[in-house]
């Protein structure tokens, strides 16, 4: 390219690096410049700002070839930009992928959050009504009773065609764990070959089929799952891979309200009865299709091996790992109860109370009564193609009609009470009908403020049973952050020893059982009472129910319990007794509604006079 002669002013002007003067320039082929060494000492006269630079550009742009010079003409004259000398030697970046597994910062916030009590439903935000309203009229059910969804897409939708650039880099970044790993390059191939074979995911059409740029692609990883009894590994897929603006699909999916009820209400429900069932909805997100016109925003690359060609493939069904799937997933499940309550209603009350995501937890008080639930049941959510497997109950009767295939254990062998059923986070013992603790198998070999935080987070105790433990967690926890050190600086030996305490003190756990059911039966006389107790590091409330049948034996059960430690800034033990009272009243007020105990005798009681007196005296005093 040839291109003439270009006059600077006598100015030198600082404009992103690059100084410029008067100067005859002959000749700028090639973009080379005939004195390097050219303004290395001019002093800058005028420093131009972003707005200035817009109002005084002109046409004219003279490009070399690529890492060359660029002219540009101005109102002050030619400008040059580019890189210079040494500059233009090229150079080698290395990008490195970082996965976290387990966040930290959730997990701890999550074991926080257990405390706190459920918030009352509130009326639905204009985004959250948007998503509902597209779902009201976007679904569709098939003949064969399933349901298509559309994606609740934000417009207007960038191109997000660029992410198969990061699908295709993590999809290298497995094959290398496939080669060092063939039984975990076999357990995923066999998943992928399953979405296949289910025709859960179909051959995408090639790039001259392609009519519009809606087109997204998602990188996928598997997970092991060592626990679990049928897959062990699942693969998957991610809907926030971004592009280099930072643009992600999910960003564009509107998340939806959140459906899921309190995980304790649900468990606290389901210990009102005396005949118990559970059971899973197999596959539960790939039993709704997404529409054909938003399959191709759930695209991925794959290949079983390095030696076949990379494939594009569109995934037909709703997909874990989009903001939305979880919104979808639960609303089509309610939308058929709504369509079927007239042809099953003890069904259809099921799936809109008694389901946590895909673990539905129910029962009634008599083994009839159950067994109408659980035929009912099982006949909805045939209905809307959402096959029900992993069936355990509390009494052998209840899985007799069942085939063998669809049970948790194919043999059920009532005689060994070890076996156990993983119900959201907790293990239920069918034979015995009682609830145990799974206690982390993590040992702190460095005790700092990240190890201690990852020991305690995996403490999982929803209805408070555990609630002397996690106190005592909770209160070192705050010494902890009050020694202010970084997060990976060992902790002084003393409140290094005092974890170490802890630590092996968990496996004690695993010795407690909790019954399941309340022993609240038909003709029992029930009471309810709770207690509120502080301290001057924390204070709690804890919730029994007390029964009395018709003979006048007596039952007292644990029902739940709530702990919150004491604020840094220093309070009086009085004031934290009214506190503990105050949880007491809110943890009350909401598992008399759960239970449905509203008439219920309720006694509740502290041993704080002061507190007492104040909530006696009236408000204004």
């Amino acid at each position: 390219m040839s291109i003439p002669a270009l006059v600077l002013p006598r100015i030198t002007v600082y404009a992103g690096g690059v100084d410029s003067g008067a100067r005859d320039w002959p000749h700028l082929q090639g973009l080379e410049l005939a004195d390097p060494e050219y303004g290395a000492s001019d002093p800058v006269d005028i420093l131009l700002g972003a707005d200035i630079h817009a109002a005084i550009l002109c046409q004219g742009l003279r490009k070399g070839r690529h890492r060359e010079l660029v002219a540009q003409n101005m109102k002050l004259g030619w400008i040059l930009s580019g890189a210079i000398g040494e500059a233009t030697a090229s150079s080698r970046a290395h990008t490195h992928q970082c996965r976290v597994e387990e966040d930290l910062a959730g997990m701890v916030r999550r074991f926080w959050e257990q405390e706190e009590m459920p918030l009352a439903a509130t009326t639905l935000s204009k985004d959250d009504q948007e998503c509902e309203d597209h779902f009201v009229r976007t679904h569709t059910r098939g003949p064969d009773g399933r349901y298509t969804v559309r994606l609740p897409v934000v417009e207007p939708l960038p191109d997000l065609s660029g992410t198969r650039r990061a699908a295709l880099r993590v999809l290298k970044h497995m094959e290398t764990r496939f080669s060092r790993d063939a039984s975990f390059h076999e357990l995923y191939a066999d998943f992928l070959r399953q979405y296949a074979d289910l025709h859960h995911m179909t051959p995408a059409s090639s790039d001259a089929d392609r009519v519009n740029k809606r087109l997204c692609y998602l990188p996928h990883h598997g997970v092991m799952r060592e626990a679990s009894s049928t897959t062990k590994l699942r693969v998957v897929f991610n809907g926030s891979s971004r592009l280099p603006s930072g643009e992600t699909l999910n960003q564009h999916l509107q998340v939806g309200p959140n459906l899921l009820p309190a995980l304790a209400d649900i468990l606290l429900r389901w210990r009102r009865h005396r005949y118990a069932i559970a059971s899973d909805i197999e596959k539960m997100y790939r039993q709704i299709d997404v529409h054909p016109q938003d399959r191709d925003l759930q695209r991925i690359v794959w290949r079983e091996g390095k030696d076949m060609d990379i494939k594009e493939f569109q995934l037909n069904t709703v997909t874990y790992g989009l903001a939305c799937a979880p919104y979808l997933a639960i609303r089509t499940l309610r939308q058929l109860a709504d369509d079927e309550a007239s042809r099953w209603p003890l069904g259809a009350d099921v799936l809109r109370r008694d389901v946590y995501m895909d673990d539905v937890l129910t029962g009634a008080p008599t083994v009839a009564e159950t067994e109408e639930i659980q035929q009912q049941l099982t006949q909805i959510c045939r209905a809307g193609g959402f096959p029900l497997k992993k069936w355990s109950a509390n009494h052998s009767s209840l899985l007799e009609s069942l085939p063998a295939e669809d049970l948790l254990q194919r043999e059920p062998r009532w005689w060994q009470p070890g076996e156990s059923h993983a119900t959201l986070g907790l293990r239920w013992h069918p034979h015995n009908d009682n609830f145990a603790f799974s206690t982390p198998t993590m040992r702190l070999d460095r005790i700092s403020k990240r190890t201690v935080l990852s020991l305690t987070a995996k403490l999982f105790d929803p209805m408070g049973w555990l609630a002397p433990t996690t106190v005592r967690a909770k209160i070192l926890i705050q010494s902890t952050w009050l020694l202010g050190v970084d997060w990976d600086t060992p902790l002084p030996d003393g409140d290094a020893q005092r974890w170490l305490e802890f630590q092996a003190e968990l496996p004690l756990l695993e010795s407690i059982r909790v019954p399941r059911w309340l022993n609240s039966g038909t003709g029992c006389r029930r009471e309810i009472h709770g207690f509120a107790d502080a301290s001057e590091r924390a204070y709690a409330a804890v919730a029994y129910l007390r029964t009395e049948d018709r003979e006048g034996r007596v039952e007292v059960a644990l029902v739940t319990a709530k702990t919150k430690v004491a604020p840094l800034k220093q309070i009086t033990l009085p004031r934290l007794e009214l506190c503990a009272a105050t949880l007491l009243a809110r943890l009350i007020s909401h598992i008399r509604h759960v239970l449905e105990a509203t008439e219920v005798p309720l006694h509740l009681w502290s041993d704080s006079t002061v507190a007492l007196g104040w909530i006696r005296g009236h408000p204004t005093s």
